[in-house]
């Protein structure tokens, strides 16, 4: 195993040289001369790991992981620092470092997770065959899920792998049942703006996986608010005709939310039916845990034994709508409980400060289900009017 280290602490160099040799395994230590220095190497040579410090002052430790992760998207790079910070961690997760570790830990788990992650058979390392299609890296990972650029001997087009987690199917017996349905949902459906599934199968111990088209392209999360008001709107309408496609085969997507919506071939593409749920079926809905993303869940959601109904991708589409208007989520916070504290306690006027879109958003995040709209068909009505109202007002 080759890995990169990018520090200057001799001491933690020195121990993890040390921890490598004891296992009979190899590790590539280069200076930190120049970030243009970093980058030949991690170019030029075959490396396995890169391990990043946060700790240089002469580096710009982020912008460098963002280049790593850009010239080499198959090396994974892990940030290490001596400060016991959150925010440095968080930050270089989003930046791409799949693992943050603190010098203070000790020197085995840094070990192990090189490791481990070398040991996992679906791992980002080149070659590993599903059907006849080879994974190449890894595209991103949930906590129950993986999901792989891929690519197949006999054309030139680039595929997505997307394979449940093995501790997801040993925690989870359910986790099997939701991947199936995901695959029986997206096939159901023939809409532009939702991605078809080429194949679907079981693999070496029994893991499934499903190939797809390989899109590529930015999330409205990363260029919401780089539209015009006019362009947001054209989105969301778009977005309101999906989903009018979901609910009239019965099915409730859950999951709304930017990080979910990625523009391909000029469309915004809902991804990710993992959490979908046939209305009239829930039997396989009571869950000992909630499904879906904090600040875009409808209020009625954050409990055990729910039962959801279109208006719960509503309410999740009005978050989105406000996003955009506010530059903020509604009732925003640092943990699932500020944020269900906030739905309790903060008022429309906490929330509502003054815009064209105010009256609408009441009705699609309100707290109470019935008093939101019921269709998207309505939605889509008075988002109309307002894209003519801006572009006739005089300039």
């Amino acid at each position: 195993m080759d890995v990169m280290l990018v520090d200057n602490d001799s001491n933690f160099s020195n121990e993890l040289t040390g921890i490598f040799e004891q296992n009979s395994q190899r590790l590539k230590i280069i200076s930190h001369t120049s970030p243009e220095d970093i980058l030949q190497t991690a170019k030029n040579s075959h490396l396995d790991f890169i391990a990043l410090s946060y700790d240089l002052s002469e580096l710009d430790a982020d912008t460098t992981l963002q280049v790593l992760r850009s010239q080499n998207p198959e090396i994974p790079v892990i940030g290490i620092s001596q400060t016991e910070s959150a925010d440095i961690a968080v930050q270089a997760i989003k930046n791409g470092a799949f693992d943050f570790h603190l010098k203070s830990a000790p020197m085995e788990q840094l070990f192990c997770k090189f490791i481990n992650y070398e040991q996992n058979e679906y791992s980002w390392r080149w070659g590993f065959t599903l059907h006849d299609y080879t994974l190449k890296h890894l595209i991103s990972e949930t906590p129950a899920s993986m999901v792989f650029k891929a690519t197949r001997e006999d054309d030139n087009q680039l595929y997505a792998v997307k394979v449940i987690k093995p501790e997801e199917l040993e925690d989870n017996a359910l986790a099997l049942e939701r991947f199936k349905r995901e695959v029986d949902v997206i096939n159901k459906m023939d809409h532009p703006n939702i991605i078809h599934i080429y194949h679907f199968g079981i693999g070496e111990g029994n893991r499934p996986y499903m190939i797809m088209p390989y899109i590529q392209g930015p999330t409205l999360a990363e260029i919401m608010h780089d539209l015009s008001e006019e362009e947001f709107l054209d989105v969301m309408l778009s977005l309101l005709d999906t989903l009018w496609d979901v609910h009239k085969h019965n099915m409730i997507h859950r999951d709304l939310k930017p990080d979910n919506i990625m523009f391909y071939e000029g469309r915004p593409t809902l991804l990710d039916f993992g959490t979908v749920l046939v209305h009239h079926d829930l039997s396989i809905t009571h869950e000992n845990h909630v499904i879906g993303t904090p600040n875009y869940m409808a209020p009625e959601t954050f409990s055990t034994g729910f039962k959801v109904d279109y208006r719960s991708d509503i309410y999740s589409f009005g978050i989105i709508l406000y996003e955009y208007v506010y530059k903020k989520c509604p009732f925003d916070g640092e943990s699932f409980r500020e944020i269900f504290t906030n739905l309790r306690t903060l008022t429309d006027e906490d929330i509502f400060t003054g815009s064209r879109y105010d009256e609408l958003l009441k009705e699609l995040i309100n707290r109470h289900p019935g008093k939101r709209h019921d269709s998207v068909l309505t939605i889509s009505e008075e988002l109309h009017k307002i894209k003519t109202q801006i572009h006739l007002a005089p300039e």
